[in-house]
């Protein structure tokens, strides 16, 4: 934990509210998990993104909380979700944490169909 904060800055304790509990708990809790990509499964079934109601509710402090915190995954989601929707409200410090994470080493789990593969940040944060 603290070398991650070192490295990423001091994990936000921002308040969150009961509707975005269960998204910000799976994207900082320490089960890594998986990111899902289009229909996944036998079943085909759309994946599930814990970072859309986020981002939904324009909570970009629950974002910044979820960049530095524990979770490769929810720190590339995080990544990605602050460069899509909230670039020109990221701080040098915002940027920085994003960069250390693109160089991160850190295998991330992705889901396309039934196809599991495995890719590095810098291959999935723009």
């Amino acid at each position: 934990h603290a070398a991650r904060a070192v490295l990423l800055g001091p994990i936000p304790t921002p308040d969150i509210p009961a509707a975005l509990e269960s998204a910000y708990n799976e994207l900082t809790g320490l089960h890594v998990g998986v990111i899902g990509v289009g229909r996944v499964g036998v079943a085909g079934r759309l994946a599930e993104q814990p970072i859309a109601a986020i981002v939904a509710a324009r909570r970009i402090d629950l974002l910044r909380a979820i960049l530095r915190g524990p979770n490769p995954v929810g720190r590339v989601n995080a990544a990605c979700a602050l460069l899509a929707g909230f670039a020109n409200l990221l701080d040098d410090t915002d940027r920085e944490a994003i960069r250390i994470i693109k160089a991160l080493p850190i295998p991330i789990m992705m889901q396309s169909g039934c196809t599991m593969m495995e890719k590095r940040a810098a291959e999935l944060i723009p």
